[in-house]
């Protein structure tokens, strides 16, 4: 991969385009993860529901007069504010396309009328509906290693000394509740529980200190539209000596072995399945995923191979 590149990220600059709901976390996914990982790469940033929102002004009377050897589109929804398809057809350069949730049934369009003038497309979440998805379209996106990655800022996620036996982050929807009453409920382990971004209005910073002072942190799966996904909380537990437990079945097969990770199938099984570990079980768990992840998934390791695909 060259590192003198000249790369250009659309992206909305708050969370769903709302400035009440704070930064977008592709900052941290995205922007911070590439800035802090490769060297020798010029970063240049086009905010689209900014430019709707304080110069009134639509992303694609500005896109194809900017010049970038790559261009890297995280698009909203399916939001009329998004760069449009002839936007993307005038823009010079390479260009990736990323999805963060490819179990929505608006992907299918949306990635459909870009994917001719894409080079690559990414799922954060590993495809895990490629009924969703034309195979036109399946045919450009990256594959193992950057596919099912939500690559992650290293100022965030780290070892770090844990004050938590477990947590929980994020919107309670599909089984989570179940999980959540559960966990409310032990006497015997200390944990935290709450909302991310959205539910709880936690900057990512904070949410980012749960995940590494905890020892075991909770990944539930499911989506909302009952698929079952790669959650971001995966890699952020790996990355963090956080030893991960995943409802199974599960697409984590895909990264973790059974000896990196602990497995449970039910919500009445998931305080048993914990006490039944020892400490240093938990921990050998913890520190073998985190091999796995400056082995194969470190942000340095994701942008390279990204990029490689493209050089």
């Amino acid at each position: 991969m060259r590192s003198d590149l000249d790369i250009c990220i659309v992206t909305d600059k708050w969370c769903d385009g709302n400035p009440n709901a704070g930064i977008s976390n592709n900052y941290n996914n995205i922007i911070l993860s590439l800035s802090k990982s490769i060297k020798n790469i010029d970063i240049s940033l086009l905010h689209y529901d900014e430019l709707i929102q304080k110069h009134s002004k639509h992303i694609d009377s500005i896109l194809p007069n900017v010049s970038a050897d790559v261009f890297i589109f995280c698009f909203l929804g399916n939001s009329p504010i998004n760069p449009s398809p002839i936007a993307l057809e005038r823009t010079k350069g390479k260009k990736i396309c990323m999805w963060p949730d490819t179990v929505w049934p608006w992907i299918t369009d949306t990635v459909q009328s870009v994917n001719q003038f894409a080079d690559v497309h990414v799922a954060f979440d590993g495809l895990p509906n490629r009924s969703l998805i034309k195979e036109e379209c399946l045919a450009k996106f990256a594959g193992k290693g950057v596919n099912g990655i939500t690559p992650q800022n290293p100022e965030l996620f780290y070892p770090e000394e844990k004050i938590y036996d477990l947590c929980f982050l994020g919107t309670v929807h599909s089984n989570r509740a179940l999980y959540l009453e559960v966990i409310q409920n032990c006497k015997e382990l200390k944990c935290i529980v709450g909302g991310g971004q959205r539910a709880g209005k936690l900057s990512a910073k904070d949410y980012a200190k749960v995940i590494r002072q905890s020892r075991m942190c909770l990944n539930l799966p499911l989506s909302p539209t009952g698929n079952r996904q790669l959650k971001g909380r995966v890699i952020e537990s790996m990355a963090s000596k956080t030893c991960l437990i995943e409802e199974i079945p599960s697409p984590v097969e895909s990264i973790l072995e059974q000896d990196q990770y602990m497995q449970i199938q039910n919500c009445k099984e998931l305080i048993d399945t914990i006490l039944s570990k020892t400490d240093g079980e938990i921990c050998e768990m913890a520190d073998k995923a985190y091999s796995v992840y400056n082995n194969y998934y470190s942000p340095e390791k994701y942008w390279n191979n990204l990029l490689s695909l493209i050089d």
